[in-house]
């Protein structure tokens, strides 16, 4: 099969499953590196990354002499791009031909031609890597999209209040509901799932799949296998 008739996968990589402080959790993403490894021959795959816990210290940090919510964005976004250089590593170190993108122009083209697995970092202010990967499956047309972070459920209220219930599968609009409600649209805001991601695919009914890191699980979902996690679709 040509490889621009190849499936596409899409992969939020969220920041706090790269790493732990400054330290990049090497077990998992040697593990989720092999996970790719094996899925590369029968698939196109575009993983964008996010910032994780470099970008929560650095902006937490920036606040103390600084309110400018746009220069705090951008900050976030540099984090995004080094995890996204990192994951090129570790994916090189086990075969995979990663290329690291930028612009959805350049996205569509690295896919098709040059590469079957790209890595996209932030690019916009204002949204999240959540959003990015939404954006990514619009862009070359993808309806599914697999969520990769410390929690592999969407909840009724923030996890940490009482009563608090795990949700299985929802609709996007549900989803956007919860998002309108706890997503405050600050940097480094902890709702699981952007307001804007949940918008952008709620408008092109793309169905998201929560997981947390475990392997496995992670494994089952991009696998398209039932898997411990949301499901939001309608």
């Amino acid at each position: 099969m040509p490889a621009n008739s190849l499936p596409i996968l899409v992969i939020s990589l969220g920041g706090s499953v790269i790493a732990d402080g400054a330290n990049l959790r090497m077990d998992f993403l040697n593990q989720f590196a092999e996970v790719i490894a094996s899925l590369q021959n029968k698939n196109r795959i575009v993983i964008v990354t996010g910032g994780g816990p470099i970008a929560k210290s650095y902006i937490s940090s920036l606040r103390q002499v600084s309110s400018n919510e746009l220069m705090l964005d951008f900050v976030g976004i540099k984090a995004t791009e080094l995890n996204a250089l990192a994951m090129q590593s570790i994916l090189d170190a086990h075969g995979v031909n990663a290329r690291v993108c930028g612009d959805f122009d350049s996205l569509a083209y690295l896919l098709n031609t040059v590469s079957k697995v790209v890595i996209l970092h932030g690019m916009f202010p204002g949204i999240t890597t959540d959003a990015d990967a939404v954006l990514a499956c619009e862009a070359v047309g993808a309806k599914s999209m697999v969520n990769i972070s410390k929690s592999a459920f969407v909840y009724s209220k923030p996890p940490e209040e009482h009563g608090a219930k795990k949700l299985n599968v929802i609709s996007h609009k549900e989803l956007v509901e919860l998002a309108n409600k706890y997503d405050t649209r600050e940097a480094k805001s902890s709702f699981i799932f952007d307001s804007v991601a949940c918008k952008l695919a709620s408008r092109s009914n793309i169905t998201i799949l929560f997981t947390d890191d475990n392997i496995k699980n992670i494994s089952r979902a991009l696998k398209g296998q039932r898997h411990y996690g949301t499901v939001v679709k309608n």
